[in-house]
């Protein structure tokens, strides 16, 4: 496998972790909801706060990804390397979320 076609794979695995984190986002929101009804403490509200934005964080991580992939696969710049280092981020950051969210429920 080719150094372009390692780009391409890496590119594609950014958008589909992106896709992902669609099915993150309302799971985080919908505990924060739950907890402005007064069924737990301010501290709790602000963790539950702080737990719902590590999503949009970790999607502007995948975008970041992506484009500095898309821009190398173009011939624009030469990011495939840092492509690849925020792929790895991602995937932690990503694992981490699922960690969050199985602890968290129930």
């Amino acid at each position: 496998m080719g150094q372009r076609d390692t780009l391409v794979t890496e590119v594609g695995a950014a958008f589909a972790i992106l896709g992902l984190l669609l099915v993150f986002l309302p799971l985080f929101l919908d505990a924060v909801r739950r907890g402005e009804g007064g069924q737990v403490t301010a501290k709790q509200r602000r963790w539950l706060i702080v737990r719902s934005w590590l999503v949009p964080a970790t999607i502007v991580v995948a975008a970041a990804d992506g484009t500095a992939g898309v821009l190398s696969l173009w011939g624009t710049y030469d990011l495939a390397r840092v492509a690849g280092v925020m792929l790895v981020l991602l995937i932690w950051m990503v694992v981490l979320l699922a960690v969050i969210a199985v602890a968290t429920t129930g």
